[in-house]
């Protein structure tokens, strides 16, 4: 089972026996839900105790895997590490004998008890050009973009999930409790609102827009370090600086990919470029920097299609977009 893989990487990572691949495999596994972190923390805490008694009776250069966690690989099936034979009294048997079992216990508990991972937790994903909407147990919707993935406690008790990807929220107020939404070190708080957050692990920022009601944006491990965001607002975790920033939209098309439709009114063609290349997945260029500053037009309501748009803005600005393999070049003089 997927488990048992991680399982062995905590016990690589506990023994200091593990490869920096496979501890980042570890470290990413760990912050995809809060039941592996928990999982992982109460393991790394049993572990400590344990090594309490251990060191009492084991040598400093005796390998930690040759004692608790071998119990734990035996119980797997997996060949115990070749180990030299030792001689202990009963009672060193027995302080380390009880360690050992008191892992494979936890182990086992977080496995297999009642509530588990699987039970506690409910994760929702969508494939390549999949879209969902959802129901929140608290009567929340939920609109999550292509190649996105949702995770919120089953219960619900307290209104928390985890988003990788993009999704559009309506959040139904529920007796003044907050909602929040855990995006890799972002960390979005509303009480009743809709928005659209867009947190792809691969691009550089987190993305909050508000279509109403009031939302807050801050760095999950730096409270001081957040915004407030009313409708029409548009806020920035930037990864790199790990920074929240306010930022202008006047033309707001962040939820395009959910009501299939786009409008700009004036709009600077450096924006229009950004909303096209996510919106159909393409990269598109200019041959003249001139040409960013030039305004757009227009107000397309089903299904725009790109060289539709390309085509009008050839006709009202005079700019012609050449095909050139995967990516497309705007060529003209500018405004």
């Amino acid at each position: 089972m997927q488990e048992a893989l991680y399982i062995d990487l905590i016990a690589k990572y506990l023994s200091g026996n593990i490869e920096p691949p496979e501890q980042e495999k570890l470290l990413a596994w760990v912050a995809e839900s809060p039941a592996n972190q928990a999982y992982f923390d109460e393991i790394i805490q049993l572990w400590s105790a344990s090594g309490e008694y251990e060191d009492a009776f084991t040598p400093p250069n005796e390998s930690k895997i040759e004692n608790a966690w071998q119990a734990v690989e035996q119980k797997r099936s997996r060949p115990a590490p070749t180990t030299n034979i030792r001689y202990l009294s009963f009672g060193k048997v027995l302080l380390r004998a009880a360690a050992a079992i008191l892992l494979l216990v936890t182990v086992a508990y977080w496995l297999w008890k009642p509530g588990n991972e699987a039970d506690a937790f409910v994760a929702i994903s969508t494939g390549a050009s999949e879209r969902k909407e959802i129901t929140l147990p608290d009567g929340s919707t939920v609109w999550m973009n292509e190649s996105s993935r949702l995770e919120y406690p089953r219960d619900f008790k307290k209104r928390q999930v985890v988003l990788d990807g993009e999704a559009f929220f309506d959040v139904r107020k529920v007796n003044g409790q907050t909602f929040t939404i855990r995006s890799g070190e972002a960390l979005t708080t509303v009480l009743g609102t809709s928005f659209n957050v867009r947190a792809y692990p691969e691009e550089g920022g987190v993305e909050v827009t508000v279509k109403t009601g009031k939302v807050e944006l801050k760095a999950a491990e730096a409270t001081e370090n957040r915004v407030l965001l009313s409708p029409g607002d548009a806020g920035v975790f930037e990864k790199s600086r790990k920074q929240v920033v306010k930022i202008e939209k006047r033309n707001d098309n962040s939820d395009a990919w959910k009501t299939r439709s786009m409008t700009f009114d004036d709009a600077p063609v450096s924006e229009v470029i950004q909303v096209l290349e996510r919106y159909f997945e393409v990269d598109i260029e200019v041959s003249n920097e001139a040409i960013l500053k030039c305004q757009f037009k227009m107000n397309m309501r089903q299904n725009p299609k790109l060289d539709g748009i390309l085509e009008l803005m050839d006709f009202t600005m005079n700019l012609k977009a050449v095909r050139q393999k995967d990516k497309y070049i705007l060529n003209g003089d500018g405004c």
